[in-house]
C-alpha cells in the first residue's frame, strides 16, 4: 500500500482523536505523532510491549534498523530484568 493511501486512511482517525482527546487550548499544537500515538495506546490497550514492538517494525521499514535494534536491545533487557 502506497504511503499516501495510508495517510488518507489515518487522517480522519489522527483529526478525531485531535478534536476529542484534547482540550480546545491545546488542539492547535498537538502533532499528528501525538495523536496516533495515543490511537496505537489504545488499540493494544496500553500494552507497552506490544506498542514497542510496533515502534520496532515502523522504524525498521523506514531503514532505521540501527535505531530499532537499540530499542529492541532496551526491550529485551527491560522484561529480562
Amino acid at each position: 500500500m502506497d504511503p499516501k493511501t495510508v495517510q488518507r486512511t489515518i487522517k480522519p482517525l489522527i483529526d478525531s482523536i485531535r478534536e476529542v482527546c484534547f482540550v480546545p487550548e491545546y488542539r492547535d499544537k498537538v502533532t499528528d505523532a501525538e495523536c496516533l500515538g495515543l490511537a496505537v495506546s489504545k488499540f493494544f490497550e496500553w500494552d507497552g510491549i506490544a506498542i514497542s514492538k510496533t515502534a520496532i517494525e515502523a522504524l525498521g521499514d523506514a531503514n532505521f534498523h540501527t535505531l530499532a535494534g537499540k530499542i529492541e536491545e532496551l526491550l529485551d533487557q527491560e522484561f529480562k530484568a
